[in-house]
């Protein structure tokens, strides 16, 4: 088969395409397939949460001599039960930390069961380095853990 050639390009510049002629077809054999009972599923809307905004959980000075409060935003199921912990960590390429961004996405976690902590953490026009960014992380956790009986969580248990 001949390719089209760019403009001013000899054909010998052009590597050769090989294409396969069959596809195997698919096996399963080393597959695990589930088949979710359809009655566990998160049901959305339906699970009382209880929303926690501007937590204060680190008071720092930046590097040009301005105050910095840390905060976040909790979201959790409203019963009294103690539950895991998801730290959200938003992206931002260092240049901001929303703590208020996907708001669905964390409370489709905090319907599924769980405890979830939206923080803030320096960036760079906070004058932060990355590893001021995970200071920020580890002191977010190590509140959290400090006050899990106020907020109900099971502070064994804690992901990003």
């Amino acid at each position: 088969m001949d390719l089209p050639q760019p403009p001013g390009r000899a054909a010998s510049v052009l590597p050769q395409m090989v294409f396969s002629s069959t596809i195997k077809p698919s096996d399963l054999s080393t597959s695990t397939v589930i088949e979710p009972d359809p009655s566990d599923q998160i049901d959305c809307g339906r699970t009382e949460l209880t929303a926690l905004q501007d937590v204060v959980f680190s008071k720092l000075t930046l590097p040009d001599g301005r105050a910095k409060l840390l905060k976040m935003d909790v979201l959790s199921p409203a019963s009294p039960a103690r539950r895991p912990l998801v730290v959200y960590l938003t992206g931002g390429g260092f240049m901001n930390a929303p703590k208020e961004s996907s708001l669905n996405l964390r409370t489709f976690v905090a319907e599924a069961g769980f405890v979830v902590a939206s923080i803030q953490y320096r960036t760079v026009p906070d004058g932060g380095t990355y590893a001021d960014s995970i200071a920020d992380v580890k002191s977010a956790i190590r509140y959290l853990r400090a006050h899990s009986e106020e907020y109900g969580i099971d502070s064994a248990h804690v992901g990003l």
